[in-house]
């Protein structure tokens, strides 16, 4: 959820207004019409979570995401946040790694830099030191980012120890 301002200069703000709330949007209304057009509203939206992430993915990719989720977990002020294709790992409110779902393989994904084309200030760029050269670069328009297709529990202490580098250059 968002709260959007708009100020007398035209400029607008954004504020995401996160809560760890599970209550149901159906409980608010008790007026018949109301509560119809709450139930149409609430059959079209999909809150996703943990449970499709792990449906979708399969058993020989459960562990090797349940052993970095953990270990990404044990860091402070660290969230997840499940999409429909991915699952946003936040430091506060800033994205420190995508985990992408994939059939036979997680797409690891640090952002390296975003370009804006002057529209925002530009942000510094991150750049990883990976002695052993597993991630790859990828770059196209808007973006550069890093990312490693993780099949199994082989490398995920190295795994780890990269996307730290990048939680620890984040506020």
């Amino acid at each position: 959820m968002w709260e959007i301002n708009k100020y007398s200069n035209n400029t607008l703000s954004l504020n995401q207004i996160i809560t760890k709330s599970e209550e149901s949007i159906n409980k608010l209304s008790t007026n018949k019409e109301k509560t119809s057009v709450i139930q149409k509203v609430s059959k079209e939206i999909k809150v996703y979570d943990e449970s499709d992430f792990l449906s979708y993915i399969g058993k020989e990719l459960e562990q090797p995401y349940i052993k970095l989720r953990d270990k990404l977990l044990e860091w402070d002020n660290i969230s997840l946040k499940f999409k429909n294709n991915y699952i946003g790992v936040w430091k506060n409110k800033s994205v420190v790694v995508y985990i992408n779902k994939g059939k036979k393989y997680l797409s690891i994904e640090l952002v390296r830099s975003v370009s804006w084309k002057g529209l925002f200030p530009e942000v510094k760029e991150f750049i990883l030191d990976d002695p052993k050269k597993l991630f790859k670069l990828f770059e196209d328009k808007y973006r550069r980012l890093y990312y490693y297709h993780l099949k199994d529990t082989k490398d995920i202490d190295y795994i780890t120890m990269m996307i730290k580098q990048k939680y620890e250059e984040m506020k």
